[in-house]
């Protein structure tokens, strides 16, 4: 969730980063959906709260926009 958030919630930059395929990186994301209960992919209406709940954990602090930048695409 932090690469991909970190890569602007682009999965083809995250796959990139994290050494793996797009569709792994969407699979993982649609795990993390059904275990966080949140929308992830189609709307990004939870990437906000992903976003303070790893600040929250671990002082993270994603790049200006980031929870923006899915929504507007």
């Amino acid at each position: 969730m932090r690469t991909w958030i970190e890569a602007n919630t682009d999965a083809q930059r995250t796959a990139a980063l994290l050494g793996v395929s797009r569709n792994t990186v969407r699979a993982r994301l649609r795990v993390a959906e059904r275990l966080l209960n949140r929308d992830l992919l189609t709307t990004g209406s939870g990437i906000h709260d992903v976003v303070h709940a790893l600040r929250a954990v671990s002082g993270h602090r994603a790049p200006p926009g980031a929870e923006s930048a899915h929504r507007a695409r």
